[in-house]
């Protein structure tokens, strides 16, 4: 006697215990190289980037380990991308001539109102 074979879909373990909205985030920002030229810093960034002895221990951490986490940034309307976080790692990367023209980002699509607020 042959069984019957029943095609049952059940969901995921992601669908079961995230949310919708979570989904959505993971599909909305990804991780990319992207040319140096083309990450402009955010315009209201509330912090300054100073040369001193900690941008001097960073720059030489950078020579040599290289930039262990990505920059974040976000898709501006005119086709850059606007650093979010990571403007001591970007400036530091910039002056230990480390020579490449390329940088590991955080993609995110969101904006400038969300960028500018607290997490």
């Amino acid at each position: 006697m042959a069984k019957k074979r029943v095609n049952i879909s059940l969901p995921s373990v992601d669908e079961l215990f995230t949310s919708q909205v979570e989904r959505d985030s993971k599909e909305s920002s990804v991780i990319q190289l992207l040319p140096v030229a083309s990450i402009v810093p955010f315009p209201n960034h509330p912090f300054g980037v100073r040369d001193d002895q900690d941008m001097e221990q960073l720059i030489e951490s950078i020579q040599e380990h290289g930039i262990l986490s990505p920059l974040t940034v976000r898709v501006a309307s005119d086709g850059t991308f606007e650093l979010i976080s990571g403007h001591k790692r970007k400036h530091a990367a910039e002056k230990s001539l480390t020579g490449r023209a390329t940088r590991t980002c955080w993609t995110r699509r969101q904006s400038a109102s969300r960028s500018s607020s607290p997490p």
